[in-house]
């Protein structure tokens, strides 16, 4: 099948919009999970503590950081 570049984007956004509107909550929770996952395993360490830092502030960065230093000394 082929579609033009304008026609594909339509598929996409036809069909996202399908998905959301007919998945509940808990299934958006984990579609959105699994996504953000695949997402975040392209990411250097380094690069999520920058975001982190960024989005949620340092403060936040910091407590996932003791947070997984203390469950591996555990």
């Amino acid at each position: 099948m082929k579609l033009t570049p304008e026609q594909f984007e339509t598929l996409l956004f036809t069909y996202t919009e399908y998905i959301l509107d007919n998945t509940t909550p808990d299934e958006l929770h984990t579609l959105a999970s699994d996504l953000l996952v695949r997402e975040y395993e392209q990411y250097s360490p380094e690069e999520i503590f920058k975001e982190i830092s960024e989005v949620y502030g340092w403060e936040i960065s910091q407590h996932f950081l003791a947070s997984i230093t203390a469950n591996s000394l555990a």
